[in-house]
Order: structure tokens, then C-alpha cells, then sequence
């Protein structure tokens, strides 16, 4: 059974081969480990996006193999492209260009979210400081209330210098 297997070998490499010229993808592109591929928005940009060199099974096998069936198991002649350009898919083109739009515009919409909430946890920091405030004021003072009236100042201040502007959202 020893003698076969160096067939089943070539078989196996044979297929996979098969399979990437049939995908239009190449095997160093398949063994790049891409460095972000935990990141959520590499994730779903991913998910969607085709190879938009993709032109379907049947004319990426003649572009690799020639347009002769008489000729795909013999390595001769040369190949329909010039080596540098290849013909893009337009119909995954114009979705891919789509889909990252709309990837952006939510990634927009989130961002602008998450400015509103800080800015009204923030606004709710400095009325809650307000009002604890006069609490304090209305108090004798004694050496708890002293303290108390330092780090109400403390919060107060630390939510005012990290405002967020008008023209900080204007860069996002």
C-alpha cells in the first residue's frame, strides 16, 4: 500500500489546485495569515466582500488553462492575459463598493452614538454634582463635608475639560 501513496499525494494537490484556479485565488493568498483577522470590522468586511477577479468557474478555468481542450494537460502556449492586467468582475465590483459605503455609514452612525451617550452621561455627571453641591452647601461645615465638597469640585471639573466640542464630531 506503500507505493500508492505518493499518488494519493499528487491527487490531493491536484484537487486543491483545481479548486484555486476554479476560485480564482491563488495559495499564497490563502496561507497569508492577515494580521487582523479578530478585528469585528475586518470580520465583517471580510464577510461580504468577493474577488471581484472572480468571473465564475468555467472562465477562470479557460483563463488558466487556454481556450484549446486539447491542450490543458500540456503546459504550452501562452496564457490569454498579459501578465500584469486582468478583467475585473463589474457586477462584484459595484457591490463590494456598495458594501464598504454602507459598512462606513454605520460605522458613522455608531461613532455619533456613542459621542451622544458620553455627552449626556456627562451632562448627567455635572447636574448630579450641582445638586449634590447644594446639598453640602446647605450643611455645616465640619471636615467630612470639606471633603465632600473637594471631590464634587473634582468631578466637576474633570467632567467639564473632557467636553466634547462640536468640531471634535466635525472630524469624525
Amino acid at each position: 500500500m506503500d507505493h500508492h501513496c505518493h499518488w494519493a499525494i499528487i491527487a490531493i494537490f491536484f484537487g486543491f489546485h483545481v479548486y484555486l484556479v476554479l476560485k480564482n485565488r491563488t495559495t499564497i493568498g490563502d496561507m497569508i495569515d492577515p494580521k487582523h483577522k479578530n478585528n469585528p470590522d475586518y470580520l465583517q468586511y471580510k464577510e461580504q466582500q468577493k474577488n471581484i477577479y472572480n468571473q465564475g468557474k468555467f472562465w477562470n478555468f479557460i483563463f488558466y488553462f487556454g481556450k484549446n481542450p486539447l491542450l490543458w494537460l500540456i503546459p504550452v502556449g501562452k496564457p490569454l492575459g498579459n501578465g500584469y492586467q486582468w478583467s475585473k468582475n463589474e457586477k462584484i465590483e459595484k457591490i463590494n463598493i456598495q458594501q464598504v459605503k454602507q459598512i462606513q455609514n454605520q460605522k458613522f452612525r455608531i461613532n455619533e452614538e456613542e459621542i451622544n451617550s458620553i455627552q449626556q452621561t456627562e451632562e448627567g455627571i455635572l447636574l448630579q454634582t450641582e445638586t449634590e453641591m447644594t446639598d453640602i452647601e446647605n450643611q455645616p461645615l465640619n471636615k467630612k463635608n470639606k471633603e465632600q465638597i473637594q471631590n464634587t469640585n473634582q468631578i466637576t471639573s474633570a467632567t467639564k475639560s473632557y467636553k466634547i466640542q462640536d468640531s471634535d464630531i466635525d472630524q469624525l
